[in-house]
């Protein structure tokens, strides 16, 4: 039995499918289980608050593997910290972590967790994962779909190597699944790196829309984020993260980790485009 964690995001809604998909016992622990209803009719769902002991032991009866995913990146460490401790003692065999790609260079609340698995004695696999391409079909749609199609983040020319979320999950279900992925940690991300001038253009030739990319200043972000009801700790860290991680160049780093685990190539952005082209429309 696999528990899969925080379901309904862009990572933990592709692992549920794609266990489904290879006929592995699956269990959704979900903070909203009405929601968790509506998007996963024919799986097991149970309620799982990280913050209520008793939910996060009834979650975990009879689990072997366990996709663990805090809901946000600030997530505080002691509830997961907890659920790790209550893991070993329910007999869970294999911890797959959802982490952050440069996550070993700082020092944030999921390098904790990340520590915490690591001695908890249970075998990990940490997947440290690039920017999701899945953003500009979820967080950035909108903004996509106005007439202006212009979407914004505070950066200019820089480049990521994007990671599809469907991959992501893959690699989680065979670290779940399979043996040779006790103790690793994977870096994953797509197999190019583009800037978001050159997402846009992408966008802009499965859409046959003019979709346009537009640099903003941080004090614009600043003022965006407030409104969108960030905390300022919040601003404050993915500020931190566009500089340490993207400005630097560190998300321009490509690795074959999603070619070595799965056999074949990542998504690539167009063909991500090509499959969410109606969420643009």
């Amino acid at each position: 039995m696999i528990l899969v964690t925080t379901p309904t995001s862009k990572v933990g809604s592709a692992l549920v499918q794609k266990l489904m998909e290879q006929n592995v016992s699956v269990r959704v622990g979900a903070h909203n289980v009405e929601k968790a209803r509506k998007i996963f009719p024919y799986v097991e769902i149970v309620e799982l608050n990280f913050n209520n002991a008793i939910s996060v032991e009834k979650a975990l009866q009879e689990v072997d593997g366990l996709y663990l995913a805090p809901p946000r990146e600030d997530f505080p460490v002691e509830p997961i910290r907890q659920m790790v401790k209550l893991a070993g003692f329910a007999g869970v065999q294999r911890i797959a972590l959802l982490s952050a790609m440069g996550i070993e260079n700082m020092d944030t609340n999921i390098r904790r967790i990340e520590q915490s698995v690591e001695a908890s004695g249970i075998d990990f696999t940490h997947l440290r994962i690039n920017v999701l391409l899945q953003n500009y079909s979820t967080a950035s749609a909108e903004a996509i779909r106005q007439q202006q199609g212009i979407f914004a983040e505070p950066l200019d020319g820089e480049r990521t190597s994007f990671v599809d979320a469907r991959d992501v999950a893959a690699v989680a279900a065979a670290a779940l699944t399979e043996d040779g992925h006790a103790r690793q940690v994977y870096t994953l991300t797509g197999a190019k790196a583009y800037s978001r001038a050159e997402v846009a253009e992408v966008i802009s030739a499965v859409t046959g829309r003019t979709i346009r990319y537009q640099p903003m200043t941080e004090a614009e972000f600043r003022s965006l984020a407030a409104n969108l009801g960030w905390t300022d700790e919040f601003i404050k860290m993915m500020l931190g993260f566009y500089e340490t991680h993207i400005r630097s160049g560190h998300s321009a780093v490509v690795t074959n980790t999603v070619e070595q685990v799965l056999g074949r190539q990542p998504i690539t952005l167009a063909q991500f485009a090509h499959d969410y082209r109606d969420v643009w429309l």
